[in-house]
């Protein structure tokens, strides 16, 4: 039988790749479709009160970590797909990351919007959201 090792990653490509989520979120969920997200929760900009961002700071430090394991898990699968199939790195990662995305996060996000008690359109616009 084979010996399996682990992948060697990158950290600091993890840690860059920490930031860029949270700059995309940043602007994912701000200026692009922060209005319409916030609909969609039922949150009122105008009724939230400057003590409810205390919380925010550890929200924001959750996220950072959930996008650095996120990042790892993908590099990580990444590595083994190149090496599996012996293709180059940009392409396994492409590769890897669109089955991950199809096999996982499309129907979390479908489930999550099918169960919601929403209307058949607000589902729809917060299904395309968050895939």
């Amino acid at each position: 039988m084979p010996e399996i090792a682990m992948p060697v990653v990158n950290w600091w490509v993890v840690l860059g790749c920490g930031v860029a989520a949270m700059v995309v979120g940043m602007l994912w969920y701000g200026p692009l479709f922060g209005k319409t997200y916030m609909r969609l929760m039922g949150m009122d900009p105008k009724n939230m009160k400057k003590g409810d961002c205390a919380g925010m700071t550890w929200c924001y430090i959750g996220q950072f970590v959930l996008s650095l394991v996120q990042a790892y898990v993908l590099i990580h699968v990444t590595v083994m797909s190149e090496a599996y199939y012996h293709a180059g790195f940009m392409q396994s990662a492409m590769t890897s990351a669109f089955w991950l995305w199809l096999g996982f996060v499309v129907p979390f996000s479908g489930s999550a919007s099918l169960w919601s008690n929403k209307s058949t359109s607000d589902k729809w616009t917060g299904f395309w959201i968050s895939v």
